[in-house]
């Protein structure tokens, strides 16, 4: 079986989105499963990562704990009309 490494992140990508990539590819999570536990259609959580469009503050809250990113869910908890269901 082959190894299928990950893709290289372009210098393009904006920080908010490399971070994300960055760190799910840290835990060794797919797409799929973060997009699933955040609650977000998969292919949006693919065109986050690849800078292609900006999550509303609740899609970031969610994904950001699904991916276990401390300081910007407490970062992002003040902006928020309601706690999101976890």
């Amino acid at each position: 079986m082959a190894v299928r490494l990950p893709r290289p992140i372009r210098a393009d990508v904006p920080p908010l989105s490399r971070r994300l990539r960055s760190a799910r590819e840290a835990l060794g999570l797919p797409q799929t499963l973060v997009a699933t536990a955040a609650h977000v259609d998969p292919s949006h959580l693919a065109r986050i990562e690849r800078g292609h469009t900006a999550p509303t503050v609740a899609t970031l809250f969610r994904i950001a704990q699904v991916l276990d990113l401390d300081d910007l869910v407490d970062a992002l908890r003040p902006y928020l009309d309601d706690e999101p269901d976890t």
